[in-house]
């Protein structure tokens, strides 16, 4: 079992990294504003709550198990 939540962590942690790099590339710098200048910078701390609530939920539902012991 200790290897698998090891697995799971590494994973989160990659596709963290992958998204966040892949926000930061997709957004439009070099260009003048149109709809994607307008379009990433809005979906993005919305992708990034969801993938920190992915990440917090497991970290909470742990912490509230381990306190009902």
């Amino acid at each position: 079992m200790p290897r698998r939540r090891l697995l799971l962590s590494a994973a989160r942690s990659s596709v963290t990294v992958v998204l966040s790099a892949v926000v930061y590339h997709l957004v439009p710098l070099d260009k003048g504003p149109d709809i994607g200048t307008a379009i990433v910078p809005a979906v993005s701390p919305v992708l990034f709550a969801g993938v920190l609530a992915w990440q917090v939920c497991p970290r909470s539902r742990a912490t509230t198990r381990m306190g009902a012991e």
